[in-house]
């Protein structure tokens, strides 16, 4: 008797795990009043008791849209469903959070990101991550319009228990302005040591705008210097890249730096800013890491340099690049 009820649970979980939902909605229309506005979408996990995401997919309606990114948290910084956000650009919610890939117009993406093997987000009423936050960026102003222009689904693994890493991201970002009259070229350069517990990181991903041809990453540890990844950043077949060679771990003292390449032929300068007539070079690599470090890596979190007043050629522990 113990025995056949042993069988009949264990086929009863194994049936259940197969049969676990995806999760799917579409944003409310949003009525924009300017040009390159950013509004957000709060959308509550509190009906999901515990899952473990393996992939994300967002189908939007490309001649609206710029870009959608994603954001798992705790709380959301406004009661609101739907707020206007560019000034928080990726900083949406208040205690845990989880910044995660969405789509980008400058890639030929199908906006469907799977997470790295052996790494997810835990998400549900049994975690802290009970809300998904949806920044889209919009190209110019949305009037009278009356279909969803984004669509959101989130698909859980099939396997109860599928980790034992957690996900989260690090993005390194530039700050100032690519001078005037670049016409052979300006490299806007940044880099951070690394103060947080070890972690292995998976993929990267880089975005620049109208002015950016290209961003490459590396790691530096004991004056070594490792590539992490780069590309063209024109015309890109897809947003996340993995890293050449496989994961790589990153342990603190380690230096992630980054760099993008910009040609400016314009008689005034150009700033690094939000708007797509501004520019961005942001180079983010996502990573896994061990549960017992979850105070550490609470958020998301970034680096970033003023590329007026930073390169790597004036930082002591990298000026071995330009030897």
């Amino acid at each position: 008797m113990a025995f056949s009820i042993i069988v009949f649970a264990t086929l009863f979980c194994h049936i259940w795990a197969m049969n676990r939902a995806s999760t799917s909605f579409s944003v409310p229309v949003i009525e924009t009043q300017t040009s390159d506005q950013y509004s957000c979408y709060d959308y509550s996990l509190d009906h999901v008791e515990l899952e473990h995401l393996k992939s994300i997919r967002v189908d939007v309606d490309r001649s609206k849209v710029h870009h959608v990114t994603f954001s798992f948290c705790e709380n959301p910084l406004t009661n609101s469903s739907v707020w206007t956000c560019g000034h928080l650009q990726g900083h949406v919610c208040d205690g845990y959070a989880v910044n995660v890939a969405g789509w980008n117009s400058k890639t030929l993406d199908t906006g469907h990101f799977e997470f790295p093997s052996g790494v997810t987000v835990r998400y549900g009423k049994k975690t802290r991550l009970v809300h998904l936050v949806t920044q889209i960026h919009f190209r110019g102003e949305v009037k009278d319009y009356h279909e969803p222009i984004v669509n959101v689904t989130l698909f859980p693994h099939q396997n109860v228990n599928p980790s034992s890493l957690n996900y989260q991201t690090y993005m390194i970002l530039s700050s100032g302005f690519i001078p005037q009259n670049s016409n052979t070229g300006y490299f806007a350069e940044s880099a951070c040591e690394w103060k947080k517990p070890p972690v292995t990181a998976y993929k990267f991903y880089s975005h620049t705008h109208h002015y950016g041809f290209m961003a490459e990453g590396f790691l530096i540890r004991n004056n070594t210097w490792r590539f992490i990844g780069g590309e063209l950043t024109k015309n890109r077949t897809r947003d996340w890249s993995s890293i050449p060679g496989g994961p790589l771990v990153i342990y603190p003292g380690d230096i992630i730096a980054a760099r993008c390449l910009y040609i400016n032929k314009e008689d005034k300068p150009v700033p690094f800013g939000l708007t797509d007539q501004q520019e961005m070079c942001n180079f983010e690599v996502n990573f896994g890491y061990e549960s017992r470090y979850s105070k550490e890596f609470k958020r998301s979190f970034a680096c970033m340099s003023n590329t007026q007043e930073f390169s790597f050629c004036k930082t002591k522990a990298l000026h071995g690049f330009c030897q």
